[in-house]
């Protein structure tokens, strides 16, 4: 006869569910972000895409749009002096 021990079915089971529970999350992030381009008009036109792309800039991202024209600049100072 064959016989399973608990242990080895609980333990297959919870790798089963960790795996649906992740693949699960990522089901549900990568659909997240598909609505939320959609919602946000992305996939319409390029200048809802634009307009979006600047919404972003302005209000999620202010610091990084500043981080990069401080070290454009900064590229273009060294560049002339050369």
């Amino acid at each position: 006869m064959f016989f399973v021990s608990s242990d080895s079915v609980n333990t297959a089971l919870h790798g089963y569910l960790y795996d649906c529970d992740r693949n699960g999350v990522k089901m549900v992030l990568g659909a997240g972000a598909v609505y939320v381009t959609v919602n946000e008009g992305i996939w319409s036109t390029s200048e809802s895409g634009l307009n979006a792309a600047q919404r972003l800039r302005t209000y999620v991202l202010p610091e990084t749009t500043q981080y990069w024209d401080k070290v454009i600049t900064y590229c273009v100072s060294v560049i002339c002096q050369q």
